[in-house]
């Protein structure tokens, strides 16, 4: 709105005041005049509404509102589907080589010397063969000396047995493999080393344990013709057999048939009992 405008609004303003007050005055001079007060005359029209004044100042900024209370949680969303598989990652580098484990032992296949099964076909240097044996004694207090022997059959003959040494493995020796010498093996699996043969007691085999045994034991090897292993200090190119006795006897223990006029055998002082059995094993020297 220009200057002048306003200036014209004023004016017409103040005419209308004027004018009001001369009417006013004249009204007050004619009431003075005529003597009481007349009556009020009726409400003039609504004069025109003035121009609208100027925008105030702009109000000061109102103060932060309180962060308001936490939502509830809204339900898990549905699974997203799965990535795509990783890249395989490069291969790592070689480990250092192991130690050499210890000599293996050859099998029966292909044992003979040369190599070809003959009549007289000998068991080549090296090769192990193997098997199983067991013994029964069962007498009562005063019944005659007991033995009991197991045969212990080489599938290829030897071809020097003096240059193979037997051994007896007890039950308990049995679980430590290799406490006695030449024998590295189990009554599952028996090992000899070259130039043994290793005879090994089962020491799980219930009813026939060695911690059952009663007035009875292990006595030695004897050869075919019951030759002692002790006494020849050799190996039976067939085999060996396993002999176990009575302990107790009275007299003695005796190794030759009775004579005319001598002892007869020895009784036993007391029951004898066991049942055993187990594995062996035999390597060519």
């Amino acid at each position: 709105m220009s200057f002048s405008r306003v200036l014209s609004g004023i004016g017409a303003a103040a005419c209308a005041c004027a004018l009001v007050a001369v009417l006013v005055m004249a009204s007050g001079a004619a009431a003075a005049g005529g003597g009481g007060k007349g009556a009020t005359g009726p409400t003039g029209p609504t004069g025109a509404t003035g121009p609208t004044g100027p925008t105030g100042p702009e109000g000061r900024e109102g103060r932060e509102g309180r962060e308001g209370r936490e939502g509830p949680r809204g339900t898990t969303g549905a699974t997203g589907p799965a990535g795509a598989n990783g890249t395989n990652g490069v291969n790592g580098a070689n480990g250092e080589r192991g130690a050499t484990g210890p000599a293996g032992f050859a099998t029966n296949q292909a044992a003979c010397e040369k190599g070809t099964p003959t009549e007289v076909c000998t068991l080549a240097s090296g090769y192990q063969e193997t098997g199983m044996w067991t013994v029964h004694i069962a007498a009562p207090t005063g019944a005659p000396q007991q033995q009991s022997e197991s045969p212990i059959s080489f599938p290829v003959r030897l071809k020097k047995g003096d240059l193979v040494k037997a051994a007896y493995v007890n039950s308990k020796q049995a679980e430590t493999p290799g406490i006695v010498k030449g024998c590295l093996g189990l009554p599952t699996e028996p090992v000899a080393e070259k130039g043994h043969l290793c005879v090994y007691r089962g020491f799980s085999d219930k009813g026939a344990l060695e911690s059952q045994d009663h007035n009875a034991a292990f006595f030695g090897f004897t050869d075919a013709i019951g030759e002692s292993f002790v006494i020849s200090a050799k190996v039976g190119v067939l085999g060996e057999k396993v002999v176990f006795r009575s302990v107790n006897n009275s007299p003695e223990f005796k190794e030759e048939s009775p004579v005319a006029g001598e002892a007869q055998f020895g009784t036993i002082t007391e029951a004898a009992y066991m049942e055993g059995g187990g594995s062996w094993a035999v390597t060519e020297n």
